[in-house]
């Protein structure tokens, strides 16, 4: 098989790229003894290099997929960043209403603390008058029969 000094290198070169120098050196030496031209050999090569093109067109285009993904969560990124310095901002209001619904509570409790204070005081003024009022009916009772005794005593 003739094979040209340049096209040995090359695919002495190609050889080496995939498998091992020692390898690529044995396919060289039986260029070298091989009778007549194999120009399926150099084709098959041919075929390798246009199947390495395309994947590597394949790869690019891959890439640029990756590099349009990657944009995209980049994109998304800054969103979440975005919802975040927002929820952010309603924590710090939310905390402002709990601190306003504490004081809230806290004001809450003194006013029904003056309501309870207000009734303990009407239930014992009631109570109070309640009393009068019966101490008021047994004095009229007792004085009534007291004056009905005098009475009785004076007639007999």
């Amino acid at each position: 098989m003739a094979v040209s000094d340049e096209d040995r290198t090359y695919l002495f070169t190609r050889i080496a790229e995939a498998i091992d120098d020692r390898a690529a050196r044995t396919m060289s030496e039986l260029f070298e003894d091989a009778e007549g031209e194999d120009p399926g050999i150099l084709a098959r090569f041919d075929q390798q290099d246009a199947a390495i093109a395309d994947l590597g067109a394949r790869m690019g285009r891959l890439e640029e997929r990756f590099d349009g993904l990657e944009q995209r969560f980049d994109g998304l990124e800054q969103r979440f960043d975005g919802l975040e310095q927002r929820f952010g901002g309603l924590e710090q209001r939310f905390d402002g209403l709990e601190q306003r619904f504490d004081g809230l509570g806290g004001e809450f409790e003194a006013f029904r603390h003056q309501m309870e204070g207000l009734l303990h005081r009407e239930i014992g003024a009631a109570i109070a008058a309640q009393t009068r009022t019966v101490l008021i009916g047994i004095l009229a009772v007792t004085a009534s029969m007291f004056g009905m005794l005098l009475a009785m005593n004076q007639l007999l």
